[in-house]
């Protein structure tokens, strides 16, 4: 088990901690958590399925109790600087095959084990070459959403960046709501607090959990 903590943790939405504890099965945990706190109850109250009445308040008082004690011991502690993180992309074929977006495509002689003929697999797959500035990589197609980050936050902020737009002519784009709580897949429109936008009219189509193509 994963447990995330710290400043940049506290800042991020609900939905971005979701998107955290989403992804830990990525790093070998079971499972990812973080302590609640008055954003998670915000979140939580009033929900269907939320307690009410003085079932709230108990629930509130136990859970406002979920948090590691002090001086409790962990297996290992990593500390990470969220402002020296850069945006990553992949050059592979697993979540572990990241690099800043201002790298270059590895050479697959630099891994050790296993991983050297993995490397290998994953650059015929992907059809780079070592040395390839990641950031010289054309774009062919855009997938945006699926389970781990397609909620309805992550929508609106598409829908920011796609208002005027159209998908460019030969770019294959897909969009995936997170669940069924997001807005209907073939035409949405994503309300944000200043007016109304359309996504549908970008021309991305809405398919189901994944991307369908070959």
């Amino acid at each position: 088990v994963i447990e995330y903590c710290g400043e940049a943790i506290r800042s991020l939405s609900m939905e971005g901690r979701m998107t955290v504890c989403n992804m830990a099965i990525e790093g070998g945990a079971r499972a990812g958590l973080i302590a609640p706190d008055d954003k998670t109850l915000a979140y939580v109250k009033g929900r269907p399925h939320a307690p009410k009445g003085a079932a709230w308040e108990m629930a509130e008082a136990h859970w406002r109790g979920l948090f590691s004690d002090e001086g409790a011991h962990f297996h290992e502690i990593l500390i990470l600087d969220a402002a020296d993180i850069a945006p990553v992309v992949t050059w592979g074929t697993s979540p572990e095959d990241v690099l800043p977006i201002t790298g270059v495509v590895p050479d697959p002689a630099e891994f050790r084990g296993g991983k050297v003929d993995a490397a290998r697999r994953s650059l015929a797959y992907m059809g780079l070459e070592p040395g390839t500035k990641l950031t010289d990589v054309a774009i062919d197609t855009v997938f945006i959403g699926s389970c781990t980050n397609g909620r309805i936050e992550d929508l609106r902020e598409v829908a920011r960046v796609m208002e005027g737009r159209k998908v460019k002519e030969g770019l294959r784009a897909m969009i995936v709501p997170g669940s069924g709580l997001a807005p209907a897949r073939q035409r949405i429109l994503v309300t944000t607090p200043c007016r109304d936008r359309e996504i549908g009219a970008a021309g991305p189509p809405w398919p189901g959990s994944s991307p369908p193509w070959r």
